[in-house]
This record gives C-alpha cells, sequence and structure tokens, in this order.
C-alpha cells in the first residue's frame, strides 16, 4: 500500500476507536485522561505524534493497575495505540502489538467475535504495509469476510475496500472492480443513495489501470459534488476542494509520465495555483508537506527548480519538527525528490539528496534492523535500502568519469549494504556461538525447535492455516528477541572502507565487488569496483543489460557449456569489458559475483588467444570482499571427517545392494519421482575413506545406505570437513513439478535441497521415517552449526543454484552452509558426470593431504581432469566460494 491508503487506514481506526469510546463510557479514571489527551494530540493530524505515544503508553501503564476497567476499555486503548505506533513506525512494537491484540480478543472475546475480526484486520494490515507481504493479508481478509457477511453485514464494506486495494497493487483490476462493485452495493443497502464513498480507492484503480479519462472524469465529479453540497460550510468546501486538487495534479503526472505530454503539466500547474490558495495554517504539518512534496515535484518537471527547491527545503523542515528521526525519513520524501531530479537530469541539485538519503539508511540499519524478524529485515532492504543504492550506482554510472571520488563512495556504500541480510544472520549465530548468556541461548534453542517443527508440518502437510500463522508469528517474534539482543547490535554497527579491504590486497591481487541494480528506465545495470595495491580510488566497469538480456546471455552460456558454441559471444559478454582495466601483474582476483554471474564459474570463460581465465588468474569467489582477512587457503586440520553418499532413498524396499546397480545414472540429478541409484556416489565415499583413513591423522566416519539420513548430517559436531555425495535439487518456483513434491511455500531455502535416505520413499508415499523425509533444505541447514567446517563439499547436480536476489548472492545451499559456519563451500552449477565427478574428488583430497590448501587444491585437481576431460562441461562445474573472515 503507499501512503495514501495507510493514512486513510489510520483514519478509519480512529473513526472506530471513538465509535468504541461512545459505546463503552468510561467514568473518570485515570488513564482516561492521558487517554483522551493522546487523543487529542494524533487526532490533530499533523500534530505531535511523539507526545501522542508517550501518552497513550502512560494511559497503558495505568490501565493495567485500575481494577475496575473493562474489557471494551481495554480494548479501545489497543486500538488507539495501534495508530499511533504505527504512524510512529515503530515495527517492532507494531508486530508484538498486533499479535497481542489477537491473543487478547481470542481469550476475553471469543473468535466468534467482531473483536476477534477486526484484531485479525490489523494484523493483516501491519503485514500488508509493514512487510509487504501480500498473499497472508489476502487469506485473512477473504477469511474475515466471509465472518463479517454473515454475522456483521455493515463491517464488511471495508474488507471489500481493503481486498479491492489489494488486487490493485497485485494489478489484478477486474478482481478489484469486482470488489469495490460489492461494497458499493452494500453501501446502498445501508441506505446510502450512492457510492461516491468509493472515490479514495476507485481513484487510485483507474489510475493503476492508467484509464486517465476516468480518473479525471472522477475527480471532476468530486469537485463538482462539493460545489453542490448544501451541508458543508464554505471552510469545509474549500478544505476538501484542496485535497481534490491534490489528487487532480497527481493524475496528470501520472499521464505525464505514460505519454511525456507537456501540455498535462500545464493542466496540473492550474490546480497547483489553486491549491496555493486555499492551504490555510489548519491543514496540519503531514497535510502541508504532502502537499509541498507534490508541488515541487511537478515544479522540477516543469523545469522551475527554484521553486522545486523551497518546496522541498519546507518537506525537510517539517519532517524533522514532526518525526526527529522516529520513522524513516527516505520512504516518505528523500526517495521521491532523489527520483524526479535524476529523471529531469538536475544531478547537481540533487545529489545533495543522495548522498543524505545513503547516511540515512545506514542510521536505520543501526536502529531498525536489530529489531526485525528476517523476513522484515528483507522487505525493509528490498523496499527502502534497495532503491537508493540502485540509484547511487546509476549516479556513478554517469558522474564517474568527472567525479571518480564517486567511486569510492559508491564502494564504501555497497560494503555496509550488499550482502547485509547474510551478514546479519552469520553474526548472530557467531554471537550465540560465543555468548555466555544462558537466556539468550535458550531463546535460540526454542527458536531453532520451532522451525524444525514447523518445517515437519509443512512436510508432512499436517498443519492447519490458524496453527500455521500463529507458528509463524511466535518464529518471528524469537527471531527478534535474537536480532535485537544488546550484543548483537554490533553487527550493524561495524562497517568496513574499501581503504581497508584494499589495504589487505597484494602487488599481484585485485579484488572485485560486483553489483546488479535496477535502473530507472527499467534496464539492469552491473558496476564492478575493482581496488588494487596503491590505487587512489576503485574504478568502475559498466555493463548495461535488461532482464531479456540476461536470460539470452544464460542461454547463450548453457549452449556454450553444453556445445563448446559461442566462445567469443561469452567472453565479450561476461569479461571482456573487465579485462581491460585488470592491471598485466595480475595473477589473484578476489571476486563477489552478483546476478547472473552467481550462474556462470569465470574460469570457464575462454580469451581470444585459446586460453582459459583459470590459465591465467586464479579467481577466488567470496561471499563478499568485506569478508577479505585470510587471503590464504591453508586450513586448520583439526576435526572429524564425515562422508555421506550412496543413500537409501527407498527405505522401504528390499532390493540387494548388487540388484541397485542396476538402475543407475550417470549424473546426480534426478527428474522425476524415481530417484536413481549412484554407484558412483558409493565408490567415491570407500576411496575417500580409504585415502583419508591412510593418514591416520583424522577420525574419518563414513555414512552410507541406510547411515547417509538426515539425522546424522544433523548430528555432526567438531568435523572439518562434511563431503556428501547424492543427487541434488533446485525448484525454481512454489509450484508442484514433475518431482512429486509438495508446495513449499515462497521461501527458495525450502525448494534447495539434497536427497538423502529416505527420500524416494516420502516421494511415493509421503510417509516420514524418524519423522524426516529425505530431504535436506536449505531451510534445515541454516540452523545446523558448521563453524568448525573448513569445507563443506556437496558432490551433486546443481548444488550452487538457489532464487538470485539482488545483493544477497543466491539463496540455496551454498548461502545456508556459509551462515551456518562453514569457511568453504565446494557445489555445481550444473548437471555433472557421475564418473568425471568422482575422480575429481579423488584428486582433490589426494592433492590437499599435501599441501593443506583447499584452494590450491581445487586449482590442481580442476586442472587434472581438464587433461582427461577437456571440455568445461566436465571440469567447470564445481565452484568454491569461501568466506575468508571468519
Amino acid at each position: 500500500m503507499d501512503q495514501k491508503e495507510t493514512i486513510m487506514i489510520y483514519r478509519i481506526i480512529l473513526v472506530l476507536t471513538s465509535i468504541s469510546l461512545i459505546q463503552n463510557p468510561v467514568d473518570g479514571q485515570a488513564w482516561k485522561q492521558k487517554y483522551e489527551e493522546s487523543q487529542a494530540y494524533y487526532t490533530a493530524y499533523g500534530g505531535d505524534f511523539k507526545k501522542a505515544y508517550e501518552l497513550a503508553e502512560e494511559a497503558q501503564r495505568l490501565i493495567l493497575s485500575d481494577k475496575n476497567v473493562t474489557v471494551g476499555d481495554y480494548w479501545n486503548l489497543q486500538l488507539h495505540r495501534y495508530g499511533v505506533i504505527s504512524w510512529l513506525n515503530k515495527r517492532n512494537e507494531l508486530d508484538e502489538h498486533s499479535i497481542h491484540m489477537l491473543d487478547f480478543t481470542e481469550e476475553y472475546f471469543t473468535k466468534a467475535s467482531v473483536q476477534y475480526t477486526d484484531a485479525q484486520m490489523y494484523r493483516a494490515l501491519y503485514l500488508w504495509t509493514y512487510i509487504g507481504e501480500i498473499q497472508r493479508p489476502q487469506q485473512i481478509f477473504e477469511q474475515i469476510l466471509e465472518w463479517k457477511k454473515e454475522n456483521h453485514p455493515s463491517g464488511a464494506r471495508l474488507i471489500l475496500n481493503y481486498l479491492a486495494s489489494l488486487h490493485t497493487q497485485k494489478s489484478e483490476f477486474s478482481k478489484a472492480h469486482l470488489y469495490l462493485d460489492e461494497a458499493c452495493q452494500a453501501l446502498k443497502a445501508s441506505g446510502m443513495a450512492d457510492c461516491s464513498i468509493n472515490y479514495s480507492l476507485e481513484l487510485p484503480l483507474v489510475k493503476a489501470e492508467k484509464n486517465f479519462d476516468r480518473a479525471i472524469e472522477l475527480v471532476k465529479e468530486q469537485i463538482d459534488q462539493i460545489s453542490a453540497n448544501e451541508y458543508w460550510t464554505s471552510d469545509q468546501k474549500k478544505e476538501y476542494a484542496v485535497y481534490i486538487y491534490k489528487d487532480v495534479i497527481e493524475v496528470y503526472l501520472a499521464w505525464y509520465y505514460e505519454t511525456n505530454d507537456k501540455e498535462l503539466l500545464e493542466n496540473a500547474h492550474w490546480y497547483y495555483i489553486e491549491a496555493q490558495k486555499l492551504i490555510t495554517e489548519g491543514f496540519g504539518a503531514i497535510n502541508v508537506a504532502e502537499f509541498w512534496q507534490l508541488f515541487g515535484i511537478l515544479q522540477c518537471h516543469r523545469g522551475v527548480f527554484s521553486d522545486a527547491k523551497v518546496f522541498f527545503k519546507g518537506v525537510y523542515d517539517i519532517r524533522d519538527q514532526i518525526f526527529s528521526g522516529e520513522v524513516d525519513k527516505t520512504s516518505y520524501y528523500l526517495k521521491d525528490q532523489i527520483k524526479v531530479l535524476f529523471e529531469v537530469g538536475n544531478y547537481e541539485m540533487m545529489t545533495p539528496y543522495l548522498l543524505e538519503a545513503i547516511q540515512l539508511d545506514k542510521e536505520q540499519i543501526k536502529r531498525d534492523f536489530p529489531a526485525l524478524s528476517e523476513l522484515e529485515k528483507q522487505k525493509t532492504y528490498n523496499k527502502y535500502l534497495r532503491p537508493n543504492l540502485d540509484m547511487l550506482a546509476e549516479y556513478a554510472s554517469l558522474s564517474y568519469q568527472e567525479k571518480p571520488e564517486i567511486a569510492g563512495i559508491l564502494y564504501d556504500h555497497v560494503l555496509y549494504v550488499k550482502g547485509l541480510l547474510m551478514l546479519s544472520q552469520r553474526g548472530v549465530r557467531k554471537l550465540l556461538k560465543n555468548s555466555n548468556n544462558q537466556e539468550l541461548i535458550d531463546v535460540y534453542n526454542e527458536f531453532v525447535n520451532k522451525k524444525s517443527y514447523l518445517y515437519s508440518q509443512i512436510s508432512a502437510n499436517r498443519i492447519d492455516k490458524d496453527g500455521l500463522v500463529k507458528l509463524k508469528n511466535e518464529i518471528d517474534l524469537l527471531e527478534k528477541q535474537l536480532s535485537s539482543a544488546p550484543e548483537s547490535r554490533d553487527i550493524f554497527v561495524k562497517q568496513r572502507s574499501w581503504r581497508e579491504i584494499q589495504a589487505l590486497l597484494n602487488k599481484n591481487e585485485i579484488a572485485v565487488e560486483q553489483l546488479r541494480f535496477a535502473k530507472q528506465d527499467g534496464n539492469v545495470g552491473y558496476v564492478n569496483m575493482i581496488i588494487g595495491k596503491g590505487w587512489s580510488n576503485p574504478k568502475l566497469v559498466f555493463l548495461e543489460t535488461s532482464q531479456d538480456g540476461e536470460e539470452e546471455g544464460a542461454i547463450l552460456y548453457r549452449d556454450y557449456i553444453k556445445y563448446d558454441e559461442g566462445t567469443n559471444e561469452i567472453y565479450e559478454q561476461y569479461w571482456g569489458y573487465i579485462d581491460e582495466v585488470v592491471p598485466e601483474s595480475t595473477t589473484r582476483i578476489f571476486w563477489s559475483a552478483d546476478g547472473m554471474y552467481n550462474l556462470i564459474n569465470l574460469n570457464t570463460i575462454q580469451f581470444p588467444d585459446d586460453k582459459y581465465i583459470i590459465d591465467k588468474y586464479q579467481v577466488v569467489l567470496v561471499s563478499g570482499t568485506r569478508d577479505l582477512g585470510n587471503s590464504k587457503g591453508v586450513t586448520n586440520s583439526s576435526g572429524n571427517i564425515h562422508l555421506f553418499g550412496f543413500p537409501n532413498y527407498d527405505l522401504n524396499a528390499t532390493q540387494q545392494l548388487s540388484t541397485r546397480f542396476v538402475q543407475d545414472t550417470l549424473t546426480r540429478y534426478f527428474n522425476s519421482n524415481e530417484i536413481l541409484d549412484l554407484p558412483g556416489t558409493l565408490t567415491e565415499v570407500e576411496d575417500l575413506s580409504t585415502l583419508l583413513s591412510a593418514e591416520k591423522k583424522w577420525e574419518v566416519i563414513k555414512h552410507i545406505e541406510d547411515r547417509a539420513a538426515e539425522h546424522h548430517v544433523k548430528a555432526i559436531s567438531n568435523n572439518m570437513i562434511l563431503h556428501i555425495a547424492t543427487h541434488g535439487y533446485f525448484l525454481k518456483d512454489n509450484t508442484n513439478s514433475s518431482l512429486g513434491f509438495q508446495s513449499f511455500g515462497d521461501n527458495p531455502l525450502l525448494r534447495s535441497g539434497l536427497l538423502l535416505s529416505n527420500a524416494q520413499n516420502y516421494l511415493r508415499t509421503k510417509n516420514t521415517y524418524e519423522n524426516e523425509d529425505g530431504l535436506l533444505t536449505a531451510y534445515e541447514v541454516l540452523d545446523m552449526d558448521f563453524s568448525g567446517s573448513e569445507i563443506i563439499t556437496l558432490s551433486a547436480c546443481e548444488t550452487g543454484l538457489g532464487e538470485i536476489q539482488n545483493g544477497e548472492g543466491v539463496y540455496g545451499l551454498q548461502r545456508a552452509f556459509l551462515i551456518a559456519g562453514a569457511k568453504r563451500v565446494l557445489n555445481s552449477l550444473w548437471k555433472v558426470d557421475d564418473e568425471a565427478t568422482k575422480q575429481m574428488m579423488v584428486d582433490f583430497y589426494k592433492i590437499w593431504i599435501k599441501n593443506q590448501d583447499f584452494r590450491e587444491s581445487y586449482y590442481q585437481a580442476i586442472q587434472k581432469l581438464r587433461n582427461q576431460y577437456p571440455s568445461p562441461k566436465y571440469w567447470g562445474a564445481f565452484v568454491m566460494v569461501e568466506k575468508l573472515n571468519n
């Protein structure tokens, strides 16, 4: 929802609160005075929300000590507190408060009450407005609607309006119209002669449909109705007219964005002049700020920047006066100011706003992130932080030649923001491992247990919707407790600069931090920030493409790997433009990939002289250049070695080991409900066990057939090496597939995993074995402890795949194992040959025994495999990602 719709919701909440108070009068309790004072500050609409909050919290404290308070009294105060907390953007409090309202109403009003359905509505509004969820709020609204229609028809119209707005946001316009029409009929049934009250909902709908003629018609109808209204005073008509003029200006601007017709700006300007005449001090500061913001944007498009600057300055002053840092300033004002100035090309005026915005983003991270759940962090990152990062990257692409210092500003901000969610998860787990806070550890154990239970219920399809929602709420709150612990706040305060990264490099090394960014024109840009020893500034190298271009590039790369075709095109698309700035003396490149680069192995790119990148550079893949610290691949060789392979996929089968070989497969990937055996994984584990045990330095524990089970992986502790040889999978969407999986929802970590013992039985019968399905998902790995692991080797197909998210890498097995503490993950990008994989893995460990350097062992094993299998489709499948600063 946008801000205007949010404001409408809070006004409705306030009306509901007032009505409820009238129906449940209170006789002078101590809390009532504070409550009424808080309402006065809140209803001043644009008044002192901080004061309203303080008074509401005081009223809450007093009401809890009042023995004569009624349930209705308490409920009214909670409604009011919801509105106040919302305006101050205290999301953590709001989350807890919306859950508290649900629990309270369930206990004191029961689920079969208006109050409980209202509490559900506020929970849905929170998830929709602040978390950005769509599916869960829609389900809640639909559930409430059925109850309202049957038990409280007068309340159904509000839910119909919400559903209309929600489907408008989803661009499902026909459904939105149906809900609006139903709301109109409900309105008429209640005695209203027309549906003009639906204006505020129909207008955004027709704007979203780009039906601008109808939008202007709606606005002018409202203006006529104002003039014809016999009951309103002149002042009331003027006040309402200003809001309608604001609406018509927004319509003309939206129309202009579609057509670039300058005449539409002049039409908007006429209403701007009329609105200016009517704005008075009585409008409230927030309303005035919204007008000034809109007027400033209009004047920017008209090229009257002197006016725009004055308006934006007014917005800035009001913003500081009212919120004083209590709300995310960039979300309401700075973001739109930066965007319009970029669109009109006034970079000089835009620059200070942009630099302020990225500084405020850092402050927001320090202030808000510790109090958010993982989902909330992700939504906040995408909604608030990412747009400013994208804008800074695009601005750098235009100004870098004239202002080379922008490269350092961009790199520093990328170090702070890119990979922030992964850094957060890793940091909390590291904190817990080193913590002496038993209470915190207990919270974490409860968090992990509830997540494990949630997965088991989803896997077995045994949980009802209400139970699922309640369990997710409990998990979110526990996660927030962990993230907001005082010990964890340092995670978001510490920051490394590009200068610090540069100081860690040797003369023959460079570091490349890559960022995929969304451009304002809808295309895609890549910026490669490159630093070397002694450079005065990072060098920036840009690539512009589109989403279609990325998909075409991915197809081109797949064909290149599969058929050895398109060598020159691959070089030009993925490396040629970067190679121009790499110094001749470079022998090692620390590479932090983004976007489509996560799906390719740079080593496989061939130069025009027929050499490959692997022949010229040692490319060290890192989760982020902020991780640079230990530039060597030498390992700590203490701990056990666990080898998993050749799982018994069907524990109910009576096949003998010898007959299982009949149905083997040549690759470690499956694409049907029948999981074929991989005899190469058995010999691989046996050979590795013999090889590593011969050194007598480590305890080598072998897990094959029935023992290659989930619970044995989860029970591992003090391991140096974990090697898993089996089938791997990644489901590209959350729908049922030919693999037989049920839908696991939107979380990509639930769609990536490894097949272990019992997987076949589960896919066929949905029966678990010892409460396990045989699918070790990335979601489960996330909460395991691999902090002692020097390397996790996933000797399977496509274990490096997952859902790519800008700035956060690949959401899949690789990410999960790194967050769980592993220093390195060796995984595959495509289907791998069983025999070639076995050979590569044996050589890898054989070399490692001699040099104790995983990085060098990886490169030597790859080169050895190339001698026998020259095509990169054999030796290029496996990549090793390192987390250098542990």
